[in-house]
C-alpha cells in the first residue's frame, strides 16, 4: 500500500501455506491432533492429479489438464511398448490449444504458453517423462521426451524440486552425458542431453549449489579419465567432445549462488586436491586473461563475452570460494603450488594497479557528482520540460560551470 500524503512508498508482503501438513506435531503433543479433523479434506491421492485427484492443500487442475495427464499416462503405461512420440503429441496439442484460447483473450502470443501451463500439471508431466534418479539407475528409460522438457525449461516453467532427486541429476542420468561424452562418439542423445543440462542453468533459478556442484565434479573426473596417461594432464586447452570443462565451469561460475552452500558443496563433492587443480587452472587462466585487458577496469559486464570468459568479479569470487574450501588440501598437494604461484602471480599486481586506482576516488568525486547531477538533469528536462526545477539564472550559471 501506497499513502497518498507521504512520499515514501510502503509496502507489506502476506505468506500464506499453499501445502499443510496432515498433522500438527505440536497439537499432537498437547493431545489436540484431531481438533482439525472436520476442516481437512480427506481426498486420497491417486497419481499427480491423472484421475482428478490432487494432493491436499494443491491447486485443483482444470478439466483439460486431467484429460491430457490421463493420456500420456497411457501413452507412457498403457502398453509394454511406452510410447514417448504419442505423448509428445497430447502434450503439444494442450498447449496448442490453451495457447490459442490465452492470446485471444489478452493479445500475448509469446506469454500464452506460459501463462496456460498450471504449476500441477507441469509437475504431473514431469512425474511421467522425467522419471527420478533413483528410478532409472542402471537401465536407459524409454519414457523420456527431451522435446516436452525443453519447453517446459523455455518456458520457465520449471523448478528444480519438481524433480524427486533433483533435477540435474535427473537430465545427467538419463543418457549418463558425462561419461559417455568423453568416452567415444557424441550422439544426439548425448548433444540433447548436455544441452538440457546448459538451458536449465540459464533458465531455472532454484538449482540447488550440492547439485550444480556435484555434476561439476563428475565433468572433472571425466576430464581427468580422457587426458589420463598423457604427460600434461592438467592441459585445458586441448580440444575435446562436450562437454567441455572450461564451457561447463563459466556457467558454473555465472549460476547465482550463496557462497557458504557453494564452499560447503566445494568441500564435499570435490575433496581431491587433483580434482581441483584442473579447475583452478582454468580460473587462473581467465584472470590472468583479465589481468592482460587494459580495459579490465572498465568493464561492467555481467555475463560471459563472445570467447566465453567470465566476468572477473564473479570469476574471483568462484575462485575465492574454492581456495577457502580447499586450501590446506592444496598445500598438502606438492604439484599444486606451482599453481598457487601463478595464481599469486596474476593477481598481486592487479591488486596493486586496484590500490593506485583507489588513490584516485578523491580527486574524481567531484566529477562523478557532477555527471550524475547532469544525467538527473536530463532526465528532469526530458519528464517535465523545465530546466533545473526553475532555478534563477544565478543558480543555473553555478550549476552549469561545476558541470563544466
Amino acid at each position: 500500500q501506497a499513502d497518498a500524503g507521504s512520499a515514501t512508498a510502503r509496502s507489506a508482503v502476506l505468506l500464506v501455506p499453499l501445502t499443510l501438513p496432515v498433522a500438527s506435531t505440536i497439537a499432537a503433543a498437547m493431545g489436540r491432533a484431531n481438533a482439525g479433523a472436520r476442516w481437512v479434506s480427506t481426498k486420497t491421492v491417486q497419481g499427480p492429479g491423472v484421475q482428478g485427484h490432487t494432493p491436499r492443500g494443491a491447486p485443483e487442475l482444470s478439466a483439460a489438464a486431467r484429460k491430457t495427464l490421463k493420456e500420456i499416462k497411457t501413452a507412457i503405461e498403457g502398453s509394454a511398448t511406452p510410447n514417448a512420440a504419442a505423448a509428445e503429441t497430447a502434450f503439444f496439442e494442450y498447449v496448442k490449444v490453451h495457447g490459442k484460447r490465452k492470446n485471444t483473450a489478452r493479445g500475448q502470443g509469446a506469454v500464452a504458453a506460459e501463462v496456460s501451463l498450471e504449476y500441477p500439471f507441469v509437475q504431473g508431466v514431469l512425474d511421467l517423462v522425467l522419471p527420478a534418479p533413483s528410478l532409472i539407475k542402471g537401465q536407459t528409460s524409454a519414457v523420456y521426451s527431451p522435446k516436452i522438457i525443453k519447453h517446459l525449461m523455455d518456458s520457465r516453467a520449471i523448478t528444480a524440486s519438481m524433480v524427486s532427486g533433483g533435477l540435474l541429476p535427473a537430465l545427467a542420468a538419463q543418457h549418463d552425458w558425462v561419461r559417455s561424452a568423453f568416452h567415444g562418439p557424441a550422439c544426439a542423445s548425448d548433444d540433447t542431453a548436455q544441452e538440457l543440462v546448459s538451458l536449465a542453468l540459464r533458465n531455472v533459478t532454484d538449482l540447488p549449489e550440492s547439485d550444480l556442484i556435484s555434476l561439476l565434479s563428475q565433468v572433472v573426473t571425466a576430464h581427468r579419465k580422457a587426458y589420463e596417461g598423457n604427460e600434461n594432464l592438467m592441459e585445458v586447452d586441448v580440444a575435446s567432445t562436450p562437454p567441455s570443462l572450461s564451457a561447463f565451469l563459466a556457467q558454473c561460475v555465472l549460476y547465482p549462488a550463496t557462497p557458504a552452500q557453494q564452499r560447503s558443496a566445494l568441500h564435499r563433492h570435490l575433496p581431491d586436491a587433483a580434482d581441483v587443480l584442473p579447475v583452478l587452472q582454468i580460473l587462473d587462466r581467465w584472470i590472468a586473461q583479465h589481468a592482460a585487458d587494459a580495459d579490465m577496469w572498465f568493464s561492467s559486464e555481467n555475463a560471459a563475452d563472445a570467447d566465453g570468459l567470465p566476468p572477473l568479479d564473479k570469476t574471483l569470487l568462484f575462485a575465492q570460494t574454492l581456495l577457502d574450501a580447499s586450501f590446506l588440501t592444496l598445500l598438502a598437494h606438492t604439484p599444486a603450488h606451482v599453481l598457487l604461484g601463478a595464481l599469486a602471480a596474476h593477481i598481486v599486481p592487479a591488486l596493486a594497479d586496484a590500490g593506485q586506482l583507489e588513490s584516485l576516488h578523491g580527486p574524481l568525486e567531484p566529477f562523478a557528482r557532477a555527471a550524475a547531477t547532469k544525467v538527473r538533469g536530463q532526465t528532469g528536462i526530458k519528464d517535465s520540460g523545465k530546466i533545473d526545477g526553475g532555478k534563477d539564472w544565478r543558480r543555473k550559471r553555478k550549476t552549469a560551470h561545476e558541470q563544466a
